[in-house]
């Protein structure tokens, strides 16, 4: 009977799922579902949890905090992180008995053994009793006005902190005690205190307590109710409430000893009590209370403080470890322990019956759960199109009729010991059975048919899933990507020549257009009359293994599959509809929304149904659930998002300021987190390091970023995150750091690689020149040994012949008598005489060199004796004179000899200039004023048929020298240029 009674009450508060969805602005924890119907989570040492809770509060970051005996603890909802002080400071204590989040700030913590500490960010102060003014005893908890003022009940007595000191709050304000055993400001601003044994308040403005009639058994929790009434929560007495007018104690309204009191912001009145679990009073004026305890599945029955989080989810603290209990949008249906297999069938005025394997056939209502004696268990429920309900099971079927349930038939002979697996019910009113034998059973004028002759297939299978469309015709899918559409007396297979393909078919949804959903093992589809379209989503494979479709008057359709009930919303359905060749985008609701297990692959089918009210029940291996789709719960609160850590190998750098890290980190990890504490598990990050990333990268659930190998420089790392329901926080969280350069990326290096580069390059250079100037002189002293070779072999051979020549010619003329071939021969012999003078001045000029002439000087005496009339020549010699090296001089004068000549030749110039200059190397320039050089000319390089240009450069290019001839009218400049490892003798 006690299990009866709350199974009555749970199915009763189930069937009122029309106030069951928060608000939009955030989850809440609705009032009309049941303590056991919320989704719940425990973390225990196991899961990482610190151990016995002994404070919680959750503070404007998101972040929830957890004092315990063993020190300070935060919590992201996916991570336990122990709470280290700021670098120079220390907790006072380990032994955390109480938190307070401050409204303009910071959060206040309170120790077992005194003192308290005001932590703001990374800022640490501790107050004392030497510092500060604190208590030395134990702290029970915090309050704050709103001016700001902060409250403390110790044990030593009520304080107050003036914003630089705590000062006792005692005699001089009438504090009816020693001891302060709580304190809470209401939402008047009254400030309510608990002394040992009395109850005192503070209106706001006025300087002394008013004490409140009657006798308080040690009240630890103060609570203020929707309606502004002051709840106390007593460890040795129970909980009560301050009467209207707050002068005296009302009597207890629960005589559970409490050590933690809450009002949620549905109203409902939350207990917790150490060694009696949760207790929940939804509406406390009502008197009806709820309990949640160990055996439901809270991590301790010693519980002790509460706090709802800013997304209405509702945390307790145990001795061990930590309970959260949230709304979820699929709320479990209270049935009987140990049933399963779920046939559902939907009835009037919102009602949905259930059928189990094992448990009688229930009819959840909003009058409770009414159960109906069977004597088979029931493996399928039906709703024909006029309204009436069916049920089968391996004793028969059952049909109901008012407001009883008879049997209208037994199983057929040859399917005794068969089950239900699916019914229709066609235009005729033939019932159509689906049975453990091969084909299908028809079921018409009190007797049974067993039809298989239509189709081959049929003496092989039977349906698992049946369908009586509105035109007359009946459906029946198989295993193996099968359908057979009865229609009259003909039938018709369709399988994957027609577009079919996913594998067993196990639901059937007729729309009102007449096409029809095909849900299967591998998928969904659409029968458009003709062909089957298959249906993919945008990401993942969601609709696989789907067994219950529903599609509502408003074009949503909701789809009970293996990863979730999948929602496709009007607009992307109707979209498919348009071009089944589109991706649609999906909602999934899995067991982060309560969904308790898969949906069936065999039986009972379908596992989705549409109440008359509009929710959806879904079938599961786990139990069922029921969602109200015109109120899903969404969490419109961006998540708070913060940067954690910054690792470099197994080396934590501070965040505070700009972390300057080590050169090239080959292993930088960078971790994050957003404090979405409704469901962390579906926080999605994005994270983009300026400097190095183009783009933002989607990093999914991952809570930490990874980079190698960075360049020196400044980066900024940015973090944002989504929340469940998939609001952004775009803002988000950043960090500043910067990447040292390694001693060769540093400025200092590359200056001193770049002069040494420049040194190696200069003495590559001065070493070709010195190459070059020994290859020239080289050649000069081969030129050398060669011209007075020749004018050794000249003055030896050719000049002595023709000397000896001359005194034979000589002595025959003088022997001649005197006449006129006498002086005619005498004539040729002083010719002779001046051509050998010549020779030997050739000879002498062999073995002299350039370098024994100067260069500007036999430049002008050209000039002296080629310039015409009206052309003015002048040589310039520039700088310090030095000896040139015999072949730099001779191919000088050459070179610059040509381009003298070439333009008292032809540039038709009034004035050459001609510079010798020696400050750097040789310079050799023949400047005139001409009419230039023809630039066909210049761009050949020489004038057809003349060699003086190439002769320039070739002699220029033997000395290792550059050769520059610029022209335009006007003006042309022949430029000749040695260096001076060349030049120099």
């Amino acid at each position: 009977m006690a299990r009866d009674s709350r199974l009555t009450l749970a199915l009763r508060t189930l069937a009122a799922l029309a106030g069951a969805f928060a608000a939009p602005h955030a989850r809440a924890l609705d009032a009309d579902l049941a303590i056991t119907q919320f989704y719940h989570t425990a973390w225990t040492v196991k899961e990482g949890a610190p151990g016995e809770v002994t404070a919680l509060a959750q503070t404007a970051d998101g972040w929830l905090w957890i004092g315990t005996h063993a020190g300070l603890y935060r919590f992201d909802g996916v991570r336990f992180e122990r709470v280290v002080a700021p670098h120079g400071t220390a907790f006072p204590s380990q032994s955390v008995s109480a938190l307070y989040a401050a409204p303009r700030g910071g959060l206040w913590i309170g120790y077992r053994y005194g003192d308290a500490t005001l932590l703001d960010g990374d800022r640490l102060t501790n107050y004392s009793a030497l510092d500060g003014g604190f208590s030395t005893g134990s702290v029970f908890g915090f309050a704050a006005e709103r001016d700001g003022t902060i409250w403390a009940a110790t044990f030593r007595g009520l304080q107050r902190f003036d914003g630089t000191r705590w000062r006792w709050a005692g005699g001089d304000r009438d504090f009816p005690g020693t001891q302060a055993r709580a304190v809470f400001v209401d939402r008047d601003g009254t400030v309510w205190a608990a002394s040992e044994d009395a109850i005192a308040r503070l209106p706001r403005g006025a300087a002394r307590f008013e004490r409140v009639a009657g006798r308080a058994a040690l009240a630890s929790r103060f609570a203020q109710g929707p309606d502004g009434a002051i709840w106390i929560a007593e460890t040795g007495g129970g909980v009560r409430r301050v009467d209207a007018a707050g002068a005296a104690l009302a009597p207890a309204a629960l005589s559970t000893a409490a050590s933690g009191l809450l009002f949620d912001r549905d109203g409902g009145l939350w207990i917790a009590s150490a060694g009696q679990g949760l207790r929940r009073m939804p509406r406390p004026a009502s008197g009806a209370v709820q309990a949640f305890e160990e055996r439901d599945g809270l991590s301790a029955d010693f519980a002790g403080p509460l706090v709802e989080d800013r997304e209405g989810s509702l945390w307790v603290g145990t001795s061990r470890g930590l309970d959260r209990l949230r709304r979820a949008n699929l709320v479990p249906a209270a049935l009987p322990n140990g049933a399963h297999d779920f046939a559902l069938a939907a009835g009037e005025r919102g009602e949905v019956w259930v059928g189990t394997r094992n448990r009688p056939l229930l009819r959840l209502a909003a009058d409770g759960t009414s159960h109906v004696a069977l004597d088979r268990t029931i493996t399928c429920a039906y709703r024909d199109r006029d309204g009436g309900l069916w049920f089968g099971g391996s004793g028969g079927i059952w049909r109901r009729r008012g407001e009883s349930i008879e049997r209208i038939a037994e199983l057929p002979a040859e399917a005794k010991a068969s089950s239900v697996q699916a019914i229709a019910r066609d235009a005729a009113g033939t019932l159509w059975v689906s049975l453990n034998a091969p084909g299908v059973f028809l079921y018409r004028d009190g007797r049974w048919v067993h039809w298989r002759e239509q189709a081959e297939l049929l003496t092989r299978a039977s349906p698992l899933t049946l369908m009586a469309d509105a035109r007359g015709a009946v459906w029946l899918g198989f295993s193996h990507n099968r359908i057979v559409r009865f229609d009259g007396a003909t039938s018709r297979l369709f399988d994957d020549k027609d577009g079919l393909d996913i594998g067993n078919v196990t639901a059937l949804h007729e729309r009102r257009d007449g096409r029809a959903w095909i849900g299967g093992a591998r998928g969904l589809a659409l029968f458009d009359g003709a062909r089957f379209a298959s249906v993919a989503a945008e990401a993942g494979a969601p609709f696989e293994g789907a067994t219950g479709i529903v599609e509502r008057a408003n074009g949503e359709l909701w789809i009970n599959a293996g990863a979730g009930v999948v929602r496709i919303d009007a607009v992307a359905t109707a979209a498919f509809l348009a071009d089944a060749s589109r991706r649609v985008a999906v909602d999934v609701f899995d067991t982060l929304d309560g969904r308790p297990g898969i949906p069936p692959q065999f039986r009972p089918l379908p596992s989705a149904v549409e109440a008359s009210d509009g929710r959806l029940w879904f079938a599961t291996t786990g139990g069922v659930v029921a969602l109200d789709p015109a109120r899903l719960v969404r969490n419109p609160l961006p998540p708070p998002v913060s940067v954690r850590s910054l690792h470099v190998g197994d080396v934590e750098y501070p965040l505070a300021g700009v972390p300057r890290l080590p050169p090239r980190p080959s292993q930088l990890r960078i971790g994050y987190t957003a404090t979405s504490l409704a469901i962390p598990e579906r926080v999605r990050f994005r994270y983009r390091l300026e400097g190095q990333d183009a783009d933002w990268q989607n990093a999914g659930t991952r809570r930490e970023a990874s980079y190698t190998n960075l360049a020196p420089g400044a980066y900024r790392f940015r973090v944002i995150a989504a929340n469940d329901a998939g609001v952004w926080n775009e803002a988000g969280a950043a960090i500043d750091f910067v990447v040292a350069p390694a001693f060769f990326e540093t400025a200092w290096f590359r200056a001193l690689a770049a002069a040494a580069v420049l040194g190696v390059l200069y003495g590559l250079y001065l070493a070709r020149l010195r190459r070059v100037a020994e290859r020239v002189r080289a050649r000069a002293e081969e030129r050398h040994l060669e011209r007075e070779r020749i004018a050794r072999e000249l003055h030896d051979t050719l000049l002595q012949g023709v000397q000896g020549l001359l005194l034979k010619f000589d002595a025959a003329v003088h022997s001649l008598p005197d006449g006129g071939a006498k002086e005619r021969l005498g004539k040729v012999l002083d010719r002779a005489r001046e051509v050998v003078v010549e020779g030997r001045d050739r000879v002498m000029a062999l073995r002299a060199s350039g370098a024994d002439r100067d260069l500007a000087q036999a430049l002008d005496e050209v000039a002296a004796e080629l310039a015409p009339d009206g052309c003015r020549v002048r040589v310039i010699e520039i700088g310090e004179a030095f000896a040139l090296d015999p072949l730099v001089a001779d191919e000088a004068y050459y070179i610059a000899r040509e381009a003298l000549i070439n333009a008292l030749k032809h540039a038709r110039a009034a004035r050459i200039d001609v510079e010798v200059d020696r400050r750097r190397g040789l310079a050799v320039r023949v400047r005139d004023d001409g009419c230039g050089i023809d630039p066909a000319i210049l761009a050949a390089g020489a004038k057809a048929g003349q060699w003086g240009l190439p002769g320039m450069r070739e002699r220029a290019a033997r000395i290792g020298a550059t050769l520059a001839i610029r022209s335009r009218a006007g003006t042309t400049l022949v430029e000749l240029r040695v260096p001076a490892k060349v030049a120099r003798g």
